[in-house]
């Protein structure tokens, strides 16, 4: 409990100096999110999760390995909360995000082979 406590001081302390969008306040997101979930604490996980999936696709992009991973663990919290049809919203758009990552870097090789 007195990790969750300091993650949640350091997150309003980089929201506050750095803003709510900054890399930095993201993780801090990421780690609330983790422990919130270590914690069972599944309801609160997801909305952590979802507050960092939102920042990085606003930041980083939807498809970018950090995005894929909140909406994985969206994906994860969902399911064990019963949640099963939201679920797989958010377990197929992981899913395509990470063939489209696929496909990006083998066409990567293709094109730096030639």
């Amino acid at each position: 409990m007195e990790a969750l406590a300091g993650y949640q001081y350091a997150l309003k302390c980089y929201e506050r100096s750095l803003g709510p969008l900054h890399d930095d306040s993201i993780s801090v997101m990421c780690k609330i999110a983790r422990l919130l979930h270590d914690l069972r604490r599944y309801y609160e996980a997801e909305l952590m999760h979802r507050r960092s999936y939102e920042g990085f696709c606003l930041t980083i992009g939807e498809t970018h390995p950090k995005a894929l991973e909140e909406c994985h663990q969206i994906a994860i919290l969902l399911w064990k909360q019963e949640k099963l049809e939201e679920a797989e919203v958010f377990a197929e758009k992981t899913i395509t995000g990470k063939i489209g990552q696929f496909i990006s870097n083998i066409s990567c090789l293709f094109t730096k082979s030639l």
